[in-house]
């Protein structure tokens, strides 16, 4: 069908456009800064899609917060 077709053609786009971000990202990972991190959520989304990042820094006035940060990422 042109639906089943176009969503294949989607499907093989993503991807593609995977296999370029996968190399770029090899050589340089994502820098981010986490302002009001929390617990660091948006870190771990990055990493569950398999997208590599290094944390500038981490900003964060929540105690308890920035405990579980730490026990999670060092």
């Amino acid at each position: 069908t042109a639906k089943g077709t176009a969503s294949h053609k989607k499907n093989q786009q993503k991807e593609e456009i995977n296999k370029k971000m996968s190399k770029y990202l090899e050589k340089r990972p994502v820098q981010i800064l986490e302002l009001f991190g929390g617990i660091g959520s948006p870190r771990c989304a990055l990493q569950n899609l398999n997208i590599p990042t290094k944390a500038i820094d981490y900003v964060e006035i929540d105690e308890s917060a920035v405990r579980s940060y730490n026990n999670m990422f060092y």
